[in-house]
């Protein structure tokens, strides 16, 4: 596997992708990569126009004391004055950072390529999305990390002991709906399936099979009620995967859309507010380079743990 570094010159790929270069009847034109799309999973897109706001912190406002967790007073007499009562709020702030991609390539190497295997801006610029999914797949596994509520050690494997622990720390959180979501390493998986080998219960022919046809990829699985995806994004701290599980809402995203960008170019740029993008052509003649930039202006946070339960799940990386 050839590394490029930028701008991609002829003088590197022709090694590897010019016309003397032998390939192979049936070409693999990608890498193994995580596909998990966490769009899907429970990550919600939190409302609010940053645009011209003179602010890059989006408030999601909460309030509490009122409603469902304010119960009435119960009068002495029949006459007795009601006393006012108050009520709290809240709110959880989640920032718009920064995300920048960038690739370049000589002329030379445009001009030369081999057209088959040329992998050029256009070809990379097409990609640029996955990129963003990526960052935000990562985005969403640091967040994860920070969570508070811990279940299971950096010492030791998944177990199925954890599992339940971990399903007795929501059922006996105020404010569990019975949704849930788990993201985990496919580390995390592995041990909860070999956990589960030594559980009477799940010693029948039937259950092992299906337990352990499990794999980690973009698919999810139920188990006890939980809806788990694998992720190798999953944060390594203090020797141990910091996998979590949440009721969905617990983690949440804001995006300041890309319209008012002014470019250089216009006609060489691409812009996608809805996921905060805007990618800009260029090139620089003196130096016989073209050039794409990709900026992106996103955030991702928790939500406050006493509406939307959360929990860590931490065991071993070995």
């Amino acid at each position: 596997m050839a590394t490029y570094t930028a701008p991609t010159k002829f003088s590197d790929t022709t090694t590897e992708l010019g016309y003397a270069y032998v390939f192979a009847a049936e070409r693999i034109r990608q890498e193994i990569s995580d596909r998990l799309d966490v769009l899907r999973i429970g990550l919600v897109r939190l409302e609010g126009d940053l645009v011209g706001s003179g602010s890059d912190t989006v408030r999601i406002t909460r309030y509490g004391g009122l409603g469902y967790a304010e119960a009435m007073a119960t009068m002495g007499t029949e006459v007795a004055a009601i006393t006012a009562t108050g009520w709290t709020s809240g709110f959880d702030a989640l920032t718009i950072a920064r995300h920048g991609l960038a690739k370049e390539e000589t002329y030379t190497n445009q001009i030369l390529s081999a057209p088959d295997e040329h992998v050029g801006l256009r070809q990379m610029a097409a990609l640029c999305p996955m990129s963003w999914l990526k960052t935000l797949r990562q985005k969403m596994c640091t967040a994860g990390a920070g969570i508070t509520g811990v279940t299971g050690a950096a010492t030791t494997a998944w177990s199925f002991d954890n599992e339940l622990d971990m399903l007795r720390a929501f059922e006996e959180t105020e404010g569990f709906d019975g949704n849930l979501v788990a993201v985990r390493h496919p580390e995390q998986l592995s041990d909860l399936r070999a956990s589960l080998r030594n559980e009477p219960a799940y010693q029948f022919p039937e259950s092992m099979s299906a337990l352990q046809s499990v794999r980690p990829n973009s698919e999810p699985f139920d188990f006890l009620g939980v809806r788990n995806y694998a992720t190798f994004d999953v944060t390594a701290s203090g020797g141990g995967h910091q996998g979590f599980a949440y009721v969905p809402g617990a983690l949440g995203w804001v995006v300041a859309s890309s319209v008012p960008v002014t470019v250089e170019n216009p006609d060489e740029a691409m812009y996608i507010p809805e996921y905060g993008l805007v990618l800009e052509h260029s090139s620089t003649g003196s130096t016989a380079t073209a050039r794409w930039d990709a900026n992106a202006y996103f955030g991702v946070g928790l939500l406050d743990p006493t509406l939307f339960p959360q929990r860590r799940l931490v065991s071993i990386n070995d």
